[in-house]
């Protein structure tokens, strides 16, 4: 069985860290994270859905409304 990980909250999430949900060594698939908020949601983070024998995970980002901006500068996003 995939492992499967929910970050979630009612008002804003703040996620700056790293999940792994990965495949086994051997076989298996990635697994499945959401990282949602019924507010704000600010995702700042890594998520590892690698399978070396496998199909890769899933990742689901699921805010409110979303703004993708890019850092002045930087040429990053």
């Amino acid at each position: 069985m995939a492992e499967k990980v929910v970050v979630w909250s009612d008002q804003t999430t703040k996620f700056a860290g790293l999940i792994k949900a990965r495949g086994g060594a051997h076989s298996g698939n990635g697994g499945f994270v959401e990282v949602s908020s019924h507010g704000l949601l600010r995702f700042n983070g890594l998520v590892d859905l690698r399978a070396p024998f496998g199909r890769f995970g899933t990742l689901l980002l699921d805010p409110q409304n979303v703004t993708i901006s890019m850092i002045a500068g930087t040429g990053r996003r």
